[in-house]
């Protein structure tokens, strides 16, 4: 499905959505467009979840957790106080609700539970958990010294959760947030003259920390392109010696989230990284990108 841009002609490729009106409405607001290019870039000023980096960097992430409370977070009012079901939690969090008391219902039946023990939400008086259907309201307040994240967090926003959770573009949503979140997640962790840091680590610690293999890795961080999510930039390659031989292999690539930066921002932000990335590999250049052996 095609949504053409309301300000003009350029249109975005919204294929990537599940087809529902509810995505005709998220096409005017996710979006806007950058005053010096044609590129499209995220609108950065809506609602947003402080997420837990310990939820993003465990192996895997625990996204069911994080979207579970990101939807908390959604519907409490000012004072702290909401009213949700189990049924809402789930479907939106991109799955169906299950006949009988196994699966995915219990799932998110023991998220809410844990959040209640550990009184991150704080039930109504009288309120037993679990109600007896999934359709039936959980009224709650939000405690917020242990539900708020202060310090160790990455911000989730509507138009990241939504664009996320509606994608159909992989098939398993989950990773597709984790891999995202905790890109997102190193994106501001150190800088050079407080300009922001790109993500240049390796697939293989992004294995050992996520747990998510480099090939499956690199076909979700292609769908996160896709949908419009991260902007990616190709190093190239270093030379070295390793055992007495000449070796030559590829180096990191960057990715940076796509937060509505301008492109100048952009562009300074992979200047800054790409400094960095010749301090650590210790080289003064990096040589062209290498295919099958061959530069490309």
């Amino acid at each position: 499905m095609v949504i053409p841009y309301p300000w003009g002609t350029n249109q975005i490729n919204f294929s990537c959505l599940n087809s529902t009106p509810r995505v005709h409405k998220l096409a005017k607001r996710l979006f806007t467009k950058n005053k010096n290019d044609s590129q499209r870039v995220i609108k950065t000023d809506n609602y947003f979840y402080k997420v837990p980096n310990q939820w993003i960097r465990g192996k895997p992430p625990d996204v069911k957790r994080i979207c579970t409370y990101y939807l908390l977070n959604e519907v409490r009012g000012l004072s702290d106080k909401g009213m949700v079901t189990i049924k809402y939690i789930i479907e939106n969090c991109g799955y169906k609700c299950r006949k009988g008391t196994d699966g995915i219902n219990n799932v998110y039946k023991a998220i809410l539970s844990d959040a209640i023990t550990k009184q991150d939400i704080i039930l109504d008086t009288g309120y037993t958990f679990p109600p007896r259907n999934l359709s039936d309201g959980i009224p709650y307040t939000v405690n917020s010294i242990n539900f708020d994240e202060i310090d160790n967090f990455t911000k989730l926003t509507d138009t990241e959760f939504d664009l996320l959770i509606k994608s159909n573009h992989s098939k398993s949503k989950e990773c597709l947030m984790g891999v995202y979140l905790y890109i997102k997640s190193y994106y501001h962790q150190g800088t050079v003259v407080n300009r922001p840091i790109g993500f240049y680590q390796s697939l293989a610690t992004v294995q050992n920390t996520i747990g998510y293999s480099p090939k499956f890795t690199i076909k979700v961080l292609n769908d996160l392109i896709d949908i419009g999510l991260l902007h990616k930039h190709i190093v190239g390659s270093r030379q070295f010696i390793r055992n007495g031989a000449e070796v030559r292999d590829n180096v990191p690539n960057i990715y940076i989230p796509n937060l509505g930066q301008a492109q100048d921002e952009i562009n300074e932000t992979i200047k800054s990284t790409v400094a960095l990335m010749k301090e650590f590999y210790n080289v003064d250049k990096f040589l062209p990108f290498m295919k099958n052996g061959k530069e490309n």
